[in-house]
């Protein structure tokens, strides 16, 4: 499933809608989730996007998507 969470924009068809990020979390938890889509107000890979229209907030939401991989990696 992709997860778009977001409290402002039109839900993007084949995308399952979430307002809170307790939600997005419950569903990252049933390891169903093949990608997520984040705003940033409430690093562009192939599991996490960044749509947000904030400049400054996106490039750091950006940088903790690569820390996240870099943690990840052996």
């Amino acid at each position: 499933m992709k997860v778009f969470l977001d409290d402002e924009r039109t839900t993007p068809e084949g995308w399952e809608r979430v307002y809170w990020p307790d939600e997005a979390v419950a569903l990252l938890k049933t390891e169903l989730v093949s990608e997520i889509s984040l705003d940033h107000d409430l690093g562009d890979d192939a599991r996490m996007q960044v749509h947000s229209a904030n400049p400054a907030a996106r490039t750091r939401m950006l940088a903790g998507i690569a820390a996240i991989e870099r943690a990840q990696q052996p």
